[in-house]
């Protein structure tokens, strides 16, 4: 009877140390069960951080792409408009160019006119002189004769 109550003591001793242990394992199994209920939620947060970070990222960068699309159309346009600036300045200079070549033509024209003009005043100034000596010598030929007249008549 002894060696039965000191066996059956040591069985209830094995049964209280399973049951501890049982107690132990459903303990560290609700622990476990507990962090990867955090570790899910933290997991899950992050991917939303994730997400709602990379949304960001893709809207400023929508953004950014947006006004830097932008900003070269209107540098083209500002170009083109330059452009077309220069092109109308060009023909303008062109236009200029060719009327100042018309009035330098003009010029030529009217200096070629007035050393001619110039030379027909100088030849008519000279057949006037020529004409002037033909008449003194003419008068001075009448004057001659007219005082031979006198003196034959006398």
């Amino acid at each position: 009877k002894h060696q039965y109550d000191s066996l059956n003591n040591d069985i209830q001793s094995s049964k209280h140390q399973y049951d501890q242990l049982n107690n132990d394992i459903q303990s560290s199994k609700h622990q476990y069960d507990q962090l990867n209920i955090e570790i899910q939620s933290s997991q899950k947060k992050k991917e939303e951080i994730i997400s709602q970070t990379n949304q960001t990222i893709e809207s400023k960068l929508t953004e950014s792409n947006q006004q830097l699309s932008n900003q070269i159309e209107q540098g083209k346009k500002q170009i083109n408009e330059i452009l077309n600036q220069k092109q109308i300045l060009e023909h303008q200079n062109q236009q200029l160019t060719n009327q100042f070549n018309q009035l330098n033509n003009d010029i030529q024209l009217s200096k070629q006119q007035y050393d001619q003009l110039n030379n027909d005043i100088q030849s008519s100034k000279q057949q006037l002189d020529q004409l002037n000596n033909d008449i003194q010598s003419s008068k001075h030929q009448l004057d001659s004769l007219n005082s031979e007249i006198q003196s034959s008549i006398n």
